[in-house]
């Protein structure tokens, strides 16, 4: 499973931290007029989804290594026909 270290308090804050700087030094903020903050924000959020989406994925094929045997199954058959 895929597992990115957002979970963590710690890591959260400095995460969302480092999004703010990175959109502030580069003025990220001027087209929509939204503050850094809630750029970084929304940001993190994706990622947060798509470590929801990830982990929901393996739940449902199994572990990564089953996806990557499926996808050669698919890919081998492909080839075959």
């Amino acid at each position: 499973m895929i597992k990115f270290t957002l979970r963590k308090r710690g890591n959260m804050i400095i995460i969302r931290k480092e999004l703010e700087k990175l959109l502030d030094n580069a003025e990220a903020e001027q087209k929509s007029y939204t503050p850094d903050f809630i750029l970084a924000q929304f940001l993190f959020s994706c990622l947060s989804a798509y470590d929801e989406a990830v982990n929901s994925r393996d739940k449902w094929y199994g572990t990564q290594n089953d996806i990557k045997e499926k996808k050669n199954i698919c890919f081998n058959s492909k080839e075959k026909t």
